[in-house]
C-alpha cells in the first residue's frame, strides 16, 4: 500500500517582484504605483540599504579650485594628494589637502609640457628624512 501523504502546508511567503522603476514611454495617466516618470539624483535604494524605496542621491561639495584640467592624481599620505593639472600650455603640481579642503601650487612651469590628452600614472615615496619623492608618466615625456 502507498503511503499517504500529507498536503504541503507550507505556504510561500517570499515573493519575487520587480521594482518597476521610471518609466518614460507611457503617458502620466498610464503610470502604474511603483513607477515615476522623471527623477534627479534620485538612487533606487535608501541610505539604510533599503532596496526599492526612492531618494536623493547623496552628492559632492566643491572643495578646493584647481587652475587647469586635472590630468593626474597621485596619493602622498593621510588625505594629501599631488594633483597635476595643464591647459595644454601652462602645467601644474599641486598639493591637494582633503581633511583641510585646501589646495597650494607647488610647481606651475610650461616646460612640464603637460598634455590634457596624456593622462599621468605614478607613485610616490617616503624618504628616510621624512621628505616624500614622486614618481610619474605620461606617455608622451620622458618618465621623471
Amino acid at each position: 500500500m502507498a503511503k499517504k501523504q500529507t498536503p504541503n502546508t507550507q505556504q510561500n511567503t517570499h515573493t519575487d517582484s520587480f521594482v518597476k522603476g521610471m518609466v518614460q514611454d507611457t503617458n502620466e495617466s498610464f503610470q502604474t504605483p511603483g513607477t515615476w516618470v522623471h527623477a534627479r539624483n534620485a538612487v533606487n535604494n535608501s541610505t539604510e540599504g533599503d532596496f526599492g524605496t526612492l531618494e536623493n542621491e547623496s552628492s559632492n561639495r566643491l572643495c578646493a579650485e584647481v587652475p587647469y584640467d586635472i590630468i593626474g592624481s597621485i596619493h602622498l599620505y593621510d588625505d594629501k594628494w599631488a594633483i597635476f593639472s595643464t591647459d595644454n600650455i601652462n602645467s601644474e603640481i599641486g598639493l591637494f589637502d582633503e581633511s583641510q579642503c585646501t589646495y597650494s601650487k607647488l610647481v606651475n612651469d610650461k616646460v612640464l609640457f603637460f598634455d590634457k590628452n596624456y593622462l599621468i600614472k605614478g607613485a610616490s615615496k617616503e624618504n628616510y628624512d621624512c621628505t616624500w619623492q614622486l614618481y610619474w608618466d605620461d606617455g608622451k615625456n620622458a618618465s621623471r
